[in-house]
């Protein structure tokens, strides 16, 4: 209790009691405020805001009853103890009913002063631990709203680290995953591998579960097991280590020539290693496409100018063989040799005009190209040779199937292929093609295949199939019809491969990307 006095209000309308209850009160150290009458009770009350409350039931005006429901249905009164006052008898539904209502305690007459002062006691005792309550309460509130100012605080805080690690794995994920060489992060101490990414997935000819948990040392031949190991402590000692030519073992337990970079970082606080896999295969393939583009550059610009230089004397030997021919007549031996040169001046000419066309493709019109549409343009151009050839021709693509593309020259790469095609089936057949979704590196595209039911390719012709003039033994055609559809193909970021279907047929499957030109 604190050092002021509690004071006690008191409403008892007979004096004798009156004066035991100041007795007893003040000889217990409280202070008193009292009244006689009932209409007096709640303006005293909320003027005084007494520690505690002892009404007789039977007060004049307002009985004891009603004045304690009224003070519990007020906010400032709510909590102040009330003790009633009333005779030595009263029936039990009254005692309920003063219970119901709000008070704390029932004092009977005659008064006994230490029964009043210990009742007094507790029922102080009640309001001091209620006012602690309110008190502890109240500072319970203004923690509780501080802490949620700081939670509040802390939870903006933590979405926007939060959201700066997201940003930050998102960009080192794509980092590792568009990589052009391979990525595996070690744990140093057990030397397993924990991530990888699609590169050496790809490398491997194995999915992330079969890779990941794995010892990185165990995709090593027996002999260099030992130094790789040593190159993982020595990393972690000095910080990095490289390996050159180093065998990886694959799914097929075929080897793959490579080079490694290890790099001993900390990621979160976290000890880990970065290995970077460099397959030379992959070099090996850059090194002859550059030489081979430096070369067809040369070869291009040169071939340009002969082409040029031979078609004029051409041209004339058509002109003149024309003229020769016209004044001749239709029996003469020599007029039929007159016609012979100038079928083959025509297919030099052919020839080299191919040539130019392969040494200075380039796209010219890209947009969205319908891949059932430039098939429909191909069927009606070639329909007389497929009719003649009694070769049938389906398409399974809907005309909703859209690539990146120039349409003539796109035509030109299937004109090229189904041409071939016809040419390979002499008693007949069928040409069947359909597409299906892909991914080019990693972009979005469709694969379109073409089948035949030839005979299919014979396994030396594969190996040279795209190269230019080669005609696979036939004495017709120029022998550039694949290479032009391959360099159309790669121009247009695409990929074209050859190779004998299941059913004995051949069959070439041609990567596109999807149309994003809308």
């Amino acid at each position: 209790m604190q050092n002021l006095k509690p004071l006690v209000f008191v409403a008892e309308d007979d004096s004798r009691n009156l004066r035991i209850l100041e007795k007893v009160l003040k000889g217990i150290g409280c202070k008193v405020k009292s009244v006689m009458d009932g209409n007096l009770v709640i303006p005293t009350v909320e003027s005084i805001s007494p520690d505690l409350i002892i009404l007789d039931i039977n007060l004049p005006h307002i009985d004891g009853f009603t004045l304690c429901r009224e003070i519990r249905n007020k906010e400032n009164m709510l909590d102040i103890p009330i003790i009633l006052i009333t005779s030595a008898y009263i029936d039990d539904d009254s005692l309920i009913k003063g219970l119901d209502i709000g008070a704390i305690e029932y004092i009977k007459r005659p008064i006994f002063p230490e029964e009043l002062s210990a009742r007094i006691r507790a029922g102080l005792r009640i309001r001091e631990f209620q006012k602690k309550l309110k008190q502890m309460n109240e500072e319970l509130q203004i923690a509780k709203d501080r802490y949620m100012e700081l939670a509040e605080n802390l939870d903006k805080k933590v979405k926007e680290q939060t959201l700066y690690i997201l940003e930050s794995e998102k960009k080192y994920r794509n980092l590792i995953e568009q990589a052009k060489y391979g990525i595996l992060l070690i744990e140093p101490k057990t030397e397993k591998i924990i991530e990888v990414n699609p590169f050496v997935e790809q490398m491997l000819e194995m999915k992330e579960n079969e890779i990941v948990n794995k010892s990185f040392i165990e995709f090593f031949q027996n002999e260099v097991k030992n130094r790789v190991r040593a190159g993982l402590r020595l990393a972690k000692i000095k910080g990095s280590r490289n390996f050159y030519n180093v065998n990886l073992i694959r799914k097929d337990g075929t080897n793959i020539l490579v080079d490694l970079s290890i790099v001993n970082l900390k990621i979160n606080g976290k000890e880990i290693f970065l290995v970077s896999v460099y397959d030379l295969r992959e070099r090996e393939k850059l090194e002859i496409e550059l030489r081979k583009s430096e070369r067809l550059t040369v070869i291009g610009s040169l071939t340009a100018g002969i082409i040029h230089e031979i078609n004029n004397p051409l041209t004339a030997i058509v002109s003149l063989a024309q003229s020769i021919a016209d004044d001749l007549k239709d029996n003469s031996s020599l007029k039929n040799d007159i016609k012979l040169i100038e079928q083959e001046a025509l297919r030099a000419s052919n020839v080299l005009n191919s040539l130019l066309d392969y040494v200075k493709l380039k796209p010219k019109n890209i947009g969205c190209v319908s891949i059932g549409e430039v098939l429909d343009s191909v069927y009606i151009l070639l329909k007389p040779q497929l009719k003649k050839q009694k070769v049938e021709f389906i398409v399974k693509i809907p005309k909703e199937i859209l690539v990146d593309g120039d349409f003539s020259q796109l035509k030109q790469v299937f004109v090229n292929i189904i041409i071939n095609s016809i040419q390979a089936m002499p008693e007949g057949g069928k040409i069947e093609v359909y597409a299906e979704e892909c991914v080019i590196d990693r972009k979005k595209g469709w694969q379109i295949d073409v089948l035949d039911t030839g005979k299919g390719f014979a396994e030396e012709d594969l190996k040279h199939l795209f190269e230019p003039f080669y005609t696979r033994g036939k004495q017709q055609g120029t022998g550039l019809g694949l290479s032009i559809s391959q360099k159309i193909i790669e121009e247009h970021k695409g990929k074209i491969t050859a190779f004998n279907n299941k059913y004995g047929g051949a069959q070439i499957r041609i990567f596109l990307r999807k149309c994003v030109h809308k």
